[in-house]
């Protein structure tokens, strides 16, 4: 698809030069700083202001192919790429029920709390469970994005989650529910159900069968996959700029990535070990040693893994010490404004008290300049 150059003439961006499209269905579409992608796709939004200045709010950025067929729909208020392959696209309108819960209890002091605490063992989790070459691409309880892959229009990669990461392997989405689990789907669109022991935050069950370790098989978590979605009409006005047609040229789609180094020093620690049998045979000095030692390593393992586990019950503990905090706080300000109410409710007492007082007076008054005038007028 062919981009153009032309000039802004709008009041705040004068003389601004503005990277524009015009796709089969006649609208102009403006090209986003760094949005044209090494395949050929561009990134663009409807809003002119946004191809000029990053930080303008945009709700109708998506992404158009080379050959200018839609990729990803203009509903979306941030897209930016991954590599040549994915892109990461944030919804303007949340759609997860996670999310929306959470915007509805955003004035709540109590639920911020619980939201933070949330999102920060989310993240610990993540990044564990990503190994040394995890990366966090996006991070927002309030919000929510996806991956999509750049292959065919509307390939989301995953699920629409507050907090996403990969590593070299994987993508990994979670929701904003600190209860819920990780979903982890490899750059093949494979989605693991079971996690690799050890990232996880939980130390394997062993039980014993003829002397030997045999690990339990963990619960396989289901989650539904979001596979088709409904491509929203875009209602959006086109924002009507002047724009002067300079030469049509086609733009170097050249990018450059830095791919930096990543070193995986993942293993499996956790792995099965044999246990020797006892009964009748003979131990020398060394293979004791031999024994102590593994003894100490595995005991090392366990402590190793504990840790882990006891961070997400620190987290869980510090949530409800803020929320026994924050349930104080508020029984103090009820009883400090009953106490003020009552208060204001002596003094009203007060002030009516006073008010019956000085009726009777006035009354008092009145009857003796009533008994004065009689006397007034027999005198005369």
């Amino acid at each position: 698809m062919e981009i153009k150059k032309g000039i802004s003439q709008m009041a705040e961006y004068p003389n601004a030069e503005i990277n524009y499209v015009v796709p089969a269905d006649g609208k102009m579409y403006y090209v986003l700083k760094n949005g044209e992608l090494k395949n050929g796709c561009i990134i663009a939004a409807l809003d002119p202001k946004k191809a000029i200045d990053d930080g303008v709010y945009c709700d109708s950025i998506g992404v158009f192919s080379a050959d200018g067929s839609t990729l990803i729909d203009f509903n979306k208020k941030e897209i930016r790429a991954i590599n040549d392959e994915f892109v990461l696209a944030v919804n303007a309108i949340p759609t997860s029920e996670d999310v929306i819960n959470s915007l509805k209890n955003e004035n709540d002091e109590i639920s911020k709390a619980m939201l933070k605490n949330g999102s920060t063992t989310i993240v610990d989790r993540m990044m564990i469970e990503m190994g040394i070459t995890g990366e966090l691409l996006f991070s927002d309880a309030y919000s929510e994005a996806n991956v999509y892959k750049l292959d065919e229009a509307n390939h989301k990669f995953g699920l629409d989650s507050s907090f996403i990461g990969m590593n070299d392997t994987n993508f990994y989405f979670h929701s904003n529910d600190v209860s819920k689990e990780t979903v982890i789907i490899d750059f093949t669109g494979e989605k693991h159900e079971d996690k690799p022991e050890e990232k996880g935050f939980s130390m394997p069950e062993f039980t014993m069968e003829n002397n030997e370790p045999i690990e339990s098989k963990d619960n396989n978590v289901s989650i539904e996959n979001e596979n088709t979605e409904t491509k929203p009409e875009i209602n959006n006005e086109q924002v009507e700029t002047s724009v002067k047609e300079e030469n049509t040229q086609n733009i170097d789609n050249s990018v450059n990535f830095d791919d930096s180094l990543k070193l995986d020093i993942s293993q499996n620690i956790l792995g099965g070990f044999n246990m020797p049998e006892t009964d009748n045979i003979p131990i020398n000095e060394n293979e004791e040693n031999q024994e102590e030692i593994e003894t100490k390593n595995n005991i090392e393992l366990n402590e190793k893994s504990n840790l882990n586990s006891d961070k997400v019950l620190d987290s869980a503990i510090e949530v409800m010490k803020k929320m026994i905090g924050e349930t104080n706080k508020l029984n103090e300000k009820i009883a400090e404004l009953e106490k003020q109410l009552e208060n204001k409710e002596q003094e009203l007492e007060e002030k009516n008290n006073i008010i019956a007082a000085q009726e009777s007076k006035k009354n008092e008054l009145s009857d003796l300049l009533d008994e004065a005038n009689e006397v007034l007028e027999n005198i005369e």
